[in-house]
């Protein structure tokens, strides 16, 4: 009997586009040998628009005088997953209004399908016959009311209701005052998102060629999203020779960085995959964790220490700030969950990503999936996750980019900066200040307006 054939092995060969064998220095040197950089990554939005002069030419008023900049909503630090089970489930009945349930999966494990739709009024759990809706999407954590008749125990639904986003308003006067403080002149405001450095080295070159661009062009906020040292990353921390913790690399190769970019106002949000950041959503900004009793590799800078400079400011994931009279949301790492779990029919040729953004500012939530697919989610922490009204949704994905207006808000994807071992994209938006006031001041001191951010806002998604 002739002993068993060996198993050949799996080799997994990096080819060049010549098609032969990728040589060390050629894989090194694919995100700074890169062609497209600087080209736009998708459509973007409102691309007629003029964008911001350069700040030379802005007039009088520059700096953080243009904008005021202030925390909406955040996440404070505490205590997480001690929740106890009445706790949790206190918070997923608070999201229950009267006559409205929440769209669950029958069984404990698996997907959605049209035969195991099940709705969830906190008091009975109803199984639904989707048959007679023509045009539906639904995910499990959604709250909908479902009208219809009951038939044998399953409610045959004839309509399914969602609740409707809300709005962002201001009183006529203050966005006069904010147009004045802008010298009637647009914002801008960009937004990149971790990883900041590619998988084959910790040199930080996108974050590099990132920074360069805001001190040439400096735009008047930039909102950096995590993460930024990637718990994934394949090599060991390293600064030349010495090995060094996630906090120091952190100090050096991204916060020393930052020291030269002011007059622009950046913004820190965090990623679950931080591996300076608490692994927990929702999450509370970066901070210190520094241990007075040892110092790291140049004697100067404490263990856990961020060193970050006083112009940046760092909020929860999510977060809520406003910039002037703008109502800014932002939050990482959600869309791709709601993506895997959503099931729809009869939705036609409608384009999907928008339908998810929509779903999250129709539920008021910036993560409504229950259960949670990859996000570390809190229940006990539901309410710090709910959503105000807002003009501008950041949500950087792993999905495709994207820049598509949402009903009242702007909602952005940038990707990220770093694809692997080649570049990314980041977005720059450009907001023309709001002119649709009345030309009556005595009319305006009291009157409400709507911002209308979607008709004023340019989009535009960058290759770095």
């Amino acid at each position: 009997m002739q002993p068993a054939a060996k198993k050949a092995k799996k080799v997994n060969l990096k080819v060049n586009f010549a098609g032969g064998e990728m040589s060390e220095k050629e894989e090194k040197e694919r995100y700074a040998n890169r062609k497209n950089c600087g080209r736009r990554a998708c459509e973007g939005l409102n691309v007629h628009l003029e964008k911001r002069a350069l700040w030379e030419d802005l007039g009088t008023r520059s700096g953080s005088s243009r904008f005021e900049f202030e925390r909406v909503a955040e996440v404070e630090a505490y205590r997480y997953m001690f929740a106890p089970p009445s706790a949790r489930c206190s918070a997923l009945g608070a999201r229950l209004e009267e006559e409205e349930g929440m769209i669950a999966c029958e069984g404990l494990t698996g997907k959605l399908n049209k035969e195991s739709l099940i709705m969830d009024t906190g008091e009975a759990r109803v199984r639904l016959d989707m048959s007679g809706v023509g045009a539906w999407s639904c995910f499990p954590g959604q709250v909908v009311r479902a009208r219809g008749s009951m038939e044998e125990g399953v409610l045959r639904v004839e309509e399914m209701v969602a609740p409707t986003a809300r709005a962002p308003r201001s009183n006529a006067s203050e966005a006069r005052r904010y147009a004045s403080m802008q010298n009637h002149k647009p914002l801008a405001v960009w937004c990149a998102a971790g990883p900041y450095t590619t998988n084959d080295n910790l040199d930080f070159l996108p974050l590099n060629d990132l920074l360069e661009a805001v001190s040439t062009q400096a735009p008047d906020v930039l909102v950096l999203c995590g993460p930024f040292v990637d718990e994934k990353h394949p090599l060991p921390l390293k600064i030349g020779d010495d090995f060094v913790d996630p906090f120091t690399l952190f100090a050096v190769k991204v916060a020393w960085r930052l020291a030269d970019s002011p007059p622009t106002k950046i913004v820190l949000v965090p990623s679950p995959t931080d591996a300076i950041a608490h692994s927990v959503f929702p999450q509370p900004p970066l901070s210190d964790r520094k241990d007075p009793k040892f110092a790291t590799w140049d004697q100067d800078l404490r263990v856990g220490t961020l060193d970050l400079p006083a112009h940046v400011a760092c909020v929860s994931n999510p977060a809520v700030f406003r910039i002037n009279e703008i109502v800014v949301g932002v939050a990482t790492d959600v869309l791709f969950d709601l993506a895997s779990e959503e099931k729809s029919k009869g939705m036609g040729d409608a384009p999907r990503v928008p339908r998810l953004a929509g779903h999250l500012l129709a539920q008021r939530s910036f993560y409504p999936l229950v259960p949670a697919v990859s996000m570390p989610l809190d229940l006990g922490r539901l309410d710090s996750l709910r959503m105000p009204p807002l003009d501008v949704l950041l949500v950087p994905s792993k999905l495709a980019v994207f820049a598509t207006p949402v009903d009242h808000v702007v909602v952005v994807n940038p990707g990220p900066l770093a694809k692997g071992a080649y570049g990314g994209a980041f977005a720059q938006l450009t907001i023309h200040p709001l002119t649709t006031l009345s030309s009556s001041p005595s009319e305006e001191e009291e009157e409400a307006v709507l911002h209308k951010v979607p008709e004023r806002t340019r989009v535009d998604i960058v290759r770095i």
